[in-house]
């Protein structure tokens, strides 16, 4: 997702998916690219697929 706005705010998305993101084992990896401003790249983890007859 990209977020291009002019409007500077609160960051309380940012906060929030933080959490999110922390809680599951997923992290956030800031990039700041001189001229173009912050970048922000949330990883997540993937849960395991699981087979049909491993459900019990």
């Amino acid at each position: 997702m990209r977020l291009d706005t002019a409007e500077s705010g609160s960051g309380l998305w940012f906060a929030i998916v933080w959490d999110i993101l922390e809680a599951n084992g997923g992290e956030i990896r800031l990039q700041n690219s001189a001229g173009r401003g912050l970048s922000a790249i949330a990883t997540f983890r993937v849960a395991p697929q699981l087979n049909a007859k491993d459900e019990t």
